[in-house]
């Protein structure tokens, strides 16, 4: 029975699929033929995943929280981490996902995340995933079960594009099936499982295939198909990946319009019409990605991650042949899931870095006997030098590790991650050289069945029991599922709003208190506002402040500045001094700030200090007075034509606070400035009496609204061109890539060359 999917467009995809040696006349006219081995993938990821998908445990690395207080001091004694190295799904993933999905069912778009950094734009930090087309079916039926089934669907997605990029380069089906495989468990794959890196990395064999398509001819059909890939490309959360899943497409563009390959009269190579379909189709899928890409380039505009990858390295170096060993034998060092990992180790250098090109021992010695049955075939030596070169670059070793690091955007991507390309080539080496061993078994169906069958179980096996329970499944009654504690328990018992502070940063870790809705002045994120970062860094004098808040240790300087940004509780696990009060004692003590002031103030004058260092240590300064709002520059509103001198006594009180929307009422006695201790984004506006005035960056990097004396209602809204422009493009694109898939056209011949030089 045949494979029955959803139209359009994957029977674009799959429409028109090669002739192969060895298929009969019935498999060929069985446009449908790839069902067992898609059949076969989805089980593959369904055994893989049977504990989480079937045994009613959760795919999840949540219980890693335990090993930070305030959850490690109430949990069991025997306690150990199921896997530490996927702490980001616990920081990152996991929570943003679910403060998306809190918003979403309140009816607002998550844009604007109120409870880190003093906000901060969230949806322009890609790795949250909003616009991921899957996110909106757990933002719909929201549930711990949705993390396997997405996974499942992602290792068979991945199977099966890869299997179509195989088919259409005219391998056997049972040669085809093991690099998809290969490709769907392989140690990128499988160590990024729950991370949006997945998501992205699975859209490479695709775009490969489209290549393909492209040059064996093809109609406008192919532009409409290829340009939503493209968006999700970009939409499934992770640029640094997507930016390497280009570079791979890139070469394999330039390569198919330089080199035919095929046989004979069947050669063919990209044209200059594929060219710009090719294009075209990229273009369109950036049009419809820009509702992330839009926000993300603003954000980055201005985000202490730019700034600080010009300065240093994001990644520690290591030996060359202690990353290379870990393509044949990448349990040598211990493996996380034991918990017996002793190798490499630094700053972004573990083994989920250094694992990404394992494929399995078979697939390496299919890759080799590649080499030598199938050396005349100039694909071959494509996908060999495409490995060599991602495996030099992975693997740091110059000059092409600098050469890469020296391309703009490209060296803050961490380029231990171009394992990916080494993984994708090992799979089609590995399917190129067990498609040659079949060829040469063809007159023997039977035993050539037989070997085909038996190397895609040993691969299936390989991989999947070296990967299994790397991606832990835990029980949801477990003590260390996202429990509740004592600090947690104290501090949303508070009905003020206020900001939290650990003076240990790694206690109430962030981006942990998103499961909580507790506000906390640090966050956990690769961008972070400049600003705010130089701001808060004035509470520490740990070196990591001129790097970024998420990386500094402790907060050990207790400056009037915590009054100003809100901070009424602080965390330790020691003593502090006063004026700093104790009112929950415990392996976690909690200190209330006396001297906090509230989320809105009114400003009792303002000064203009326009050198940003000078504006930053009187900031940062003992005998600083956070009733004085400090600007960058004289304003030109008109109750503000110079600074205000003061003193102005008034009072402003919040009626309505939420993310995307602050509501509050003032009363002064003589024009003056509200100060609300948010972050300062161009994507706020604000309306005092219905009237639209601009927001002025008060403090450094908080909100100034310039108010006239009297009452007035100042209301602040974020709504950021960006998204707007966004989300029009996105619509735009989207309409017309429909247009261009079921518009009623026949397919283009297939453009064969007449000779290897034509």
């Amino acid at each position: 029975m045949g494979l029955r999917l959803p139209p359009p467009i994957l029977q674009t995809l799959m429409a028109e699929l090669p002739d192969t040696a060895g298929d009969g006349p019935k498999e060929r006219a069985n446009r449908w033929g790839l069902a067992p081995a898609v059949l076969f993938l989805a089980l593959v990821a369904g055994g893989f995943l049977h504990d989480s998908l079937f045994g009613g445990k959760i795919l999840t690395q949540i219980d890693a929280l335990a090993l930070f207080e305030p959850w490690a001091s109430e949990a069991p004694s025997d306690f150990r981490a199921s896997n530490e190295l996927l702490l980001d799904q616990s920081l990152v993933m996991l929570p943003v996902l679910k403060f998306f999905e809190e918003r979403i069912a309140a009816g607002e778009l998550p844009l604007w995340n109120p409870h880190n950094y003093a906000g901060q734009p969230v949806a322009a930090g890609p790795t949250g995933g909003l616009f991921w087309p899957l996110n909106w079916i757990y933002f719909a039926f929201p549930s711990w079960h949705y993390h396997a089934w997405s996974a499942w669907l992602r290792i068979t997605l991945t199977g099966l594009f890869m299997l179509l990029f195989l088919r259409e380069l005219g391998l056997a089906r049972l040669a085809a099936t093991l690099g998809a495989v290969a490709f769907a468990l392989c140690g990128f794959s499988i160590v990024w499982l729950n991370h949006p890196h997945s998501q992205v990395s699975m859209f490479l064999p695709l775009l490969f295939y489209f290549v393909e398509r492209a040059a064996r001819g093809s109609s406008h059909r192919l532009i409409g198909a290829m340009a939503p890939i493209v968006a999700l490309v970009f939409l499934g959360g992770h640029l640094q990946t997507a930016a390497h899943v280009l570079i791979g497409f890139g070469l394999y563009v330039l390569f198919r319009l330089c080199v035919p390959i095929g046989e004979g009269l069947a050669q063919s190579r990209l044209s200059k019409r594929g060219l710009v379909q090719l294009a075209s189709a990229g273009l369109l899928g950036l049009a419809i990605a820009m509702p992330l890409l839009l926000p993300f380039f603003d954000y980055m505009s201005v985000s202490q991650g730019a700034h600080i990858s010009t300065k240093r390295d994001l990644v520690a170096s290591v030996e060359p042949l202690s990353a290379l060993r870990f393509l044949f034998a990448p349990d040598l060092s211990g493996h996380p899931q034991s918990g017996d990992y002793v190798g490499p180790l630094g700053h972004h250098l573990n083994y989920q870095e250094l694992v990404g090109g394992w494929v399995g021992r078979l697939v390496l010695v299919l890759s080799a006997l590649a080499l030598f049955l199938a050396r005349r075939e100039k694909r071959t030596w494509f996908f060999a030098g495409l490995g060599l070169f991602a495996l030099l670059v992975a693997c740091q070793v110059p000059p092409f590790y600098e050469a890469m690091r020296s391309v703009p955007l490209v060296k803050s991507s961490k380029l231990f991650r171009f394992f990916l390309l080494v993984a994708l080539s090992l799979s089609v080496l590995g399917s190129v050289g067990l498609d040659q061993l079949l060829r040469r078994l063809r007159h023997h169906q039977r035993l050539a069945k037989i070997v085909g069958s038996t190397a895609c179980l040993i691969v299936a096996l390989e991989l999947g029991t070296w990967g299994f329970g790397y991606n832990p499944a835990i029980e949801r009654s477990s003590p260390t599922f996202l429990p509740e504690t004592r600090v947690t328990d104290f501090l949303r018992a508070d009905a003020d709003r206020f900001r939290v502070l650990g003076q240990d940063a790694s206690i109430l870790i962030p981006n942990a208190n998103l499961f909580y809705g507790i506000d906390l002045l640090t966050g956990y994120d690769a961008i972070e506002y400049r600003t705010m970062a130089e701001l808060i860094g004035l509470l520490t004098t740990a070196e990591e402040r001129e790097f970024s808040i998420k990386e500094i240790p402790w907060f050990d300087r207790a400056v009037p500045l915590w009054n100003l940004l809100n901070v009424k509780y602080v965390l330790a696990d020691g003593e502090l001094p006063a004026p700093l009060r104790l009112v929950l004692d415990g392996p976690v003590r909690i200190y209330e700030n006396p001297g906090v002031l509230p989320r809105a103030t009114v400003a009792r004058e303002t000064l203009v200090i326009e050198d940003k260092q000078e504006r930053l240590a009187y900031l940062g300064a003992p005998e600083f007075d956070p009733s004085v709002a400090v600007l960058e520059k004289k304003s030109g509103v008109k109750t503000a034509d110079r600074p205000v001198e003061g003193p102005v006594k008034g009072d402003v009180e919040i009626e309505t606070y939420e993310p995307r929307r602050v509501v509050m009422n003032a009363e002064l006695d003589s024009p003056g400035m509200v100060i609300l201790a948010d972050a300062w984004d161009p994507g706020w506006i604000a309306l005092v009496n219905g009237e639209r005035v601009p927001i002025q960056r008060a403090d450094h990097s908080l909100r100034g609204v310039f108010v006239d004396a009297g009452a007035s209602k100042i209301e602040m809204i974020h709504d950021p061109a960006s998204i707007r422009v966004g989300l029009w493009l996105a619509a735009a694109g989207s309409i017309t890539a429909l247009l261009l898939l079921i518009r009623s056209r026949k397919p283009m011949q297939d453009q064969r060359l007449s000779g290897p030089c034509a």
